[in-house]
């Protein structure tokens, strides 16, 4: 969701800045902010912060962000197709990620 988010705002090379797979940090790092996500479908959703180190003071602006899902909303193969299909130049980093992460 982030991501495609990001991708609509600056161009395909927002793709570049998703670290979440490479068990970095946070999930996202440009060279202006850091952002780490938390989702859950719960109706009360809660952020678990593992490892807290997570929340510690960066040299950049530093987001914390909690999405709430829904049933019934897109797949998340759709949500990788639809993705993949706006990210043109950065595409095979893309895809190697999400291959090098079991999907």
């Amino acid at each position: 969701v982030i991501l495609q988010k990001l991708v609509g705002q600056f161009g395909s090379s927002a793709a570049n800045w998703w670290t979440g797979p490479d068990a970095a940090k946070h999930d996202f790092i440009s060279n202006e902010w850091e952002i780490e996500v938390k989702s859950s479908i719960r109706p009360d959703p809660v952020a678990h912060i593992h490892p807290i180190h997570q929340l510690e003071p960066e040299p950049v602006d530093f987001y914390l962000l909690m999405i709430g899902l829904k049933k019934g909303n897109k797949t998340l193969p759709e949500m990788v197709e639809y993705t993949r299909n706006e990210i043109s130049e950065n595409v095979d980093n893309f895809l190697l990620q999400l291959v090098q992460n079991f999907f």
